[in-house]
């Protein structure tokens, strides 16, 4: 459960702190991911992620966005350690 996520519980009264035993942690990972098609104009990429890497906490509207995000900051995407996602997704017939 994320900490976005356990807030939101706690917030409404379903669950706090006290009630979560933590059993298993993941490493870390890029939880957020923005995917396009093949054929997607690499302009109109490059403007999506220009505009994402360009999103301040200083900006009220920029910090209105992370915080609903539950980040300090949008990152570069990485092409590397996707292969066990890839598989499942092929072997659900899902690529």
């Amino acid at each position: 459960m994320s900490a976005v996520a356990l807030k939101s519980l706690a917030e409404r009264g379903t669950a706090t702190e006290n009630r979560i035993r933590v059993f298993w942690s993941s490493p870390g990972y890029s939880h957020c991911c923005f995917t396009g098609q093949s054929d997607i104009d690499a302009g109109l990429t490059k403007q999506f992620s220009d505009a994402l890497l360009s999103i301040d906490s200083n900006d009220s509207l920029g910090k209105s966005i992370l915080d609903a995000e539950g980040c300090a900051g949008f990152v570069p995407g990485v092409d590397e350690g996707w292969d066990m996602l890839e598989k499942v997704a092929a072997e659900e017939g899902l690529v």
